[in-house]
């Protein structure tokens, strides 16, 4: 029986990124477009989903966590984890007059919208709603 680094080590290197993508239609703006809204979503590396958690917490000066911001890690995880054509962002930042990406996704996706895409998101970056729903009960409990 072969051990695990022998099969990772035959194993097609390609076969083992962790890069996943994944379309999602957004059938409101499909219907008002009158042609089909689909958006192209990617996985985020760990490291960055540590950031961008990170960022959206606040600390007491004794280091306890005081609260999240909930908005500001939906929004970062969008701007991340949402694929557009070079160029797309400054059109799309132009026509909708925002100054940033996450003004450009707050502007053009209902919260319900907004909250599908985070969830797709985290589920091809290897989160599942379990996962979540038993780290805020801990974080609830703390």
């Amino acid at each position: 029986m072969a051990s695990l680094v022998d099969a990772l080590l035959a194993a097609d290197a390609n076969m083992l990124r962790n890069d996943v993508q994944e379309t999602m239609e957004i059938p409101r703006l499909s219907a008002a477009l009158g042609v089909p809204f689909i958006i192209t979503l990617k996985s985020i590396p760990g490291k960055r989903l540590d950031e961008i958690d990170e960022s959206s917490i606040q600390m007491t000066r004794k280091g306890r966590v005081q609260g999240a911001d909930i908005g500001k890690m939906k929004s970062l995880t969008l701007v991340d984890g949402i694929q557009l054509e070079a160029g797309a962002m400054d059109a799309l930042k132009k026509k909708l007059n925002a100054v940033t990406p996450a003004e450009v996704y707050q502007k053009l996706f209902t919260a319900g919208e907004t909250q599908k895409i985070y969830k797709e998101i985290r589920a091809l970056s290897g989160f599942d709603e379990d996962d979540d729903e038993e780290e805020k009960k801990e974080e609830i409990k703390n």
